[in-house]
């Protein structure tokens, strides 16, 4: 068996972790039978993402697990998966990602801890330009509830 050439398996974290948070935004507005399916789909390409091995693919998995976890109302694993996928984004420098995790898991948390986490993740998306720190949150972390 041939193993497909890096650029290959880039393109399909990628295109992975795109289908995952596609299914978990479209999750947080169906009916419940259809939003269970979509949340376990995103949490099947977590799987697949993570089985890839890449560093940043296995970080986008622990944002989506972490997303999933939040769909499911399991706040314990969600701050476990966001802090997880925080330190995995901060080390293949995925900033924006890993701003989206921080502002996630700050308004999770609560309180003055989470609020600087906020406050944060805010700051380094206005110091790129970024408008609206929380579209950009809703793109990049989507199917958590708050």
């Amino acid at each position: 068996m041939t193993r497909e050439p890096q650029n290959v398996q880039i393109i399909r974290g990628w295109m992975l972790s795109f289908r995952c948070r596609c299914a978990l935004a479209a999750a947080r507005q169906a009916p419940n039978r259809d939003r269970i399916a979509l949340v376990n789909a995103a949490e099947a390409d977590a799987r697949r993402l993570e089985r890839l091995g890449m560093t940043f693919a296995v970080a986008l998995a622990q944002l989506a697990r972490a997303g999933v976890a939040s769909s499911r109302g399991d706040q314990a694993q969600e701050r476990e998966q966001l802090a997880r996928a925080i330190k995995g984004l901060d080390t293949v420098e995925m900033h924006s990602f890993a701003a989206a995790a921080r502002w996630r898991l700050g308004l999770s948390l609560g309180g003055q801890e989470g609020q600087a986490l906020r406050d944060r993740a805010d700051s380094w998306m206005r110091s790129r330009a970024i408008r609206n720190p929380a579209r950009m949150v809703a793109l990049h972390a989507p199917g958590f509830h708050g």
